[in-house]
């Protein structure tokens, strides 16, 4: 009865905070992006208050998540023991819950959410795992292991402000960049690998399951397409550097929505880069690569009108005349590249038609010996 007692209080504890993952996973689907409300790490700002609350919460979590542990693996604990230490642990996620809730209405931008949600999530996961899982007393620590590292991102891993969340945001959007151009580029520098319908069988038993011939280019034409939208990448890493500079001088300024549309069009951007990169493997399908690089097109002519305004400065029109006239060079950049790209891409296709059209030797054996 004394551990059946227990047992219980320890699945409530794990269905009590299953619910409040269940109730943060429903509002990450109908969440719309926010608007930061302040910029630098202000030890007054409601927003550096609520997020303190929410830090030693989960600070709270990790000291339970030890105690929980010890109390369940030295000794089966009573029924008034798991019941004060389950207790204890409810309180201190539904504080994290609540701090994590109030931070989306004080001010934290769409980055800093994001970044709040997903540690809280992976908390709350950890200790429902701690709480539901394996009895022996063997499993407590390492169980309780998995809730102190989920609680350290917590404390060490998260931004402390809005200005460092869109900086760390727009450090993945150029390193997801950067690693599509990686990809690609050697790809693109290496000679096409002709296709020989009569040799093919022999090419396969050559070259096996290199990963690498299978995604060549089997054309010149495909292979300087591919260039081409390489170079387009570039030129929207490059403008990605911009986008970053024009959001935190808004961030400075006080221009919050402005930050949050710049944000906006560049995740935009980045997404479109992305399928751009997608649509990139060999044989590369004309439709679809002209399809991705409208959609880019879109992208950064909507954050070029985001960023192509005089950056905020104390009085410095110079450094404003000057800047504004980078973001619009760069702009045309993008736009230059992007119409090679397209010439190229049509190349391909023109090239692809000519090779399907029959040579004089062909239309000698299709017309026969009548002729």
């Amino acid at each position: 009865l004394r551990q059946s007692s227990a047992m219980a209080a320890r699945e409530a504890l794990g269905s009590r905070v299953a619910a409040l993952v269940a109730d943060l996973r429903i509002a990450l689907e109908h969440r719309s992006p926010a608007a930061p409300a302040s910029w630098r790490d202000d030890a007054g700002s409601g927003l550096a208050t609520i997020l303190a609350i929410w830090r030693d919460a989960a600070a709270a979590i990790s000291k339970t998540a030890t105690k929980l542990a010890l109390v369940f693996s030295d000794a089966e604990p009573t029924a008034a023991e798991a019941r004060s230490i389950c207790d204890e642990m409810a309180a201190a996620c539904d504080e994290l819950y609540t701090a994590r809730t109030v931070a989306g209405a004080s001010g934290a931008g769409a980055p800093l959410v994001d970044a709040v949600d997903l540690a809280t999530r992976h908390l709350l996961g950890a200790v429902v795992e701690l709480a539901r899982g394996d009895r022996r007393a063997s499993s407590e620590a390492p169980l309780a292991g998995v809730v102190w590292e989920a609680a350290e991102h917590v404390a060490r891993g998260v931004p402390k402000s809005n200005r460092i969340a869109y900086r760390r945001a727009f450090l993945a959007h150029a390193t997801q960049l950067k690693d599509v151009i990686d990809e690609f580029r050697p790809r693109t520098e290496a000679p096409p690998i002709v296709e020989n319908d009569d040799d093919d069988e022999a090419d396969g038993d050559m070259f096996g399951d290199d990963p690498f011939f299978d995604a060549a280019y089997t054309s010149e034409a495909e292979r300087l397409a591919a260039a081409k939208c390489v170079v387009v990448l570039e030129r929207v890493g490059a403008a990605f550097k911009t986008a970053l500079l024009g959001i935190d001088d808004r961030g400075q300024a006080g221009a919050f929505d402005a930050v949050a549309s710049i944000f906006d069009a560049t995740t935009r951007a980045a997404r479109a880069a992305t399928t751009v990169g997608e649509a990139l493997y060999a044989p590369i399908d004309a439709d679809e690569i002209l399809n991705a690089l409208g959609d880019l097109s879109a992208a950064m002519a909507a954050l070029g009108d985001r960023i192509d305004v005089r950056r905020t400065t104390d009085g410095d029109d110079t450094g404003a005349e000057s800047s504004s006239s980078s973001s619009s060079s760069q702009m045309m950049a993008v736009v230059a590249a992007l119409e090679a790209a397209r010439a190229a891409v049509g190349a391909m296709e023109e090239s692809r038609r000519d090779d399907e059209v029959p040579g004089e030797e062909d239309e000698d054996r299709t017309v026969g010996p009548d002729r």
